[in-house]
């Protein structure tokens, strides 16, 4: 009779040997050595370099390692000043103009009184069905709060006299259908309820990568015209824009595409993301401290 058992065990160890002379192979080839490699060992350049890939959070945190790696990277205060000194081009160059003006953005969201917070954060973006392929951003306030009512209201018209300027100066051509092309259909209007002031900017057409390409080229345009604090308005609106049109893309559109052609504003929608992740984690805090002191 065949003893399964017996034959099972030298089964297993005919594999424990090869594994085992395979492993003593392996750690003695000269090609396959592994050597762990700290980042302060690096070049200088090399660690530069692999800090630029970082958020700007992420840059900070990374300089407070160690001495080697502080004296390495440029804390951002002086990339400010490096800047104003001269201009900077390349990579290195819009590096340090992201951290910069990141900076700045933080300082100016530390300064967000709980109204614009929570205006911020309501910013509604939907489909209006009044009028074909419509959308329409909707933001609410205090109907008393003059300050906020202008800051909205002067972004939000730069915003279209700056789209409309845009499509006035393109040459459209004698064809009909690509003259549609340019028809936005821009308005805004201004409600008033229960004490509440709402402004809603509304446009139409929008319904080609081309349009949506210009849309956003156009708001890039006066992101950078902008000083940073009035900013905050104008990008937190883009970015409620690009999550509703990469949820529900226009007509005939690929999703994927759509959110490639908005997502090449790196800049733009950073900056977005930055002050809507900010007014969340103030209105936590928020919360909070009033959970803890009933």
């Amino acid at each position: 009779m065949l003893d399964v058992s017996s034959q099972g065990n030298r089964v297993c160890q005919q594999y424990e040997n090869l594994a085992q002379s395979s492993s003593s192979s392996l750690s003695t080839s000269s090609t396959l050595t592994r050597q762990i490699v700290n980042i302060d060992s690096l070049p200088v350049e090399m660690i530069q370099k692999i800090a630029t890939y970082l958020p700007t959070t992420d840059y900070d945190n990374l300089r407070v390692t160690n001495r080697t790696i502080c004296d390495a990277l440029i804390s951002i205060n002086s990339m400010h000043t490096a800047l104003a000194e001269k201009p900077l081009y390349g990579a290195q160059g819009a590096y340090y103009k992201i951290c910069a003006e990141a900076k700045h953005l933080a300082a100016r969201c530390r300064r967000l009184t709980e109204c614009e917070i929570t205006t911020l954060l309501n910013i509604r973006v939907q489909p209006d069905f009044t009028i074909n392929r419509a959308i329409s951003v909707q933001f609410q306030y205090p109907i008393d709060d003059l300050t906020l009512n202008d800051g909205i209201m002067e972004i939000v018209e730069a915003f279209c006299k700056k789209l409309t300027t845009m499509v006035m100066h393109q040459k459209p051509s004698s064809c009909p259908a690509l003259r549609y092309r340019y028809q936005y259909n821009i308005s805004i209007e201004m409600r008033t309820f229960d004490a509440q002031a709402e402004v809603i900017f509304q446009a139409s057409n929008l319904c080609t990568l081309s349009q949506l390409s210009d849309f956003y080229a156009c708001a890039y345009q006066l992101y950078n015209e902008l000083a940073i604090p009035q900013r905050i308005y104008l990008t937190t609106m883009m970015v409620k824009l690009h999550r509703f049109w990469r949820a529900h893309p226009p007509a005939n559109l690929d999703r994927q595409e759509v959110d490639n052609t908005i997502r090449s504003y790196v800049t733009l929608l950073r900056s977005g993301n930055d002050v809507l992740a900010y007014c969340k984690a103030a209105k936590r805090n928020s919360a909070g401290e009033a959970s803890s002191n009933p």
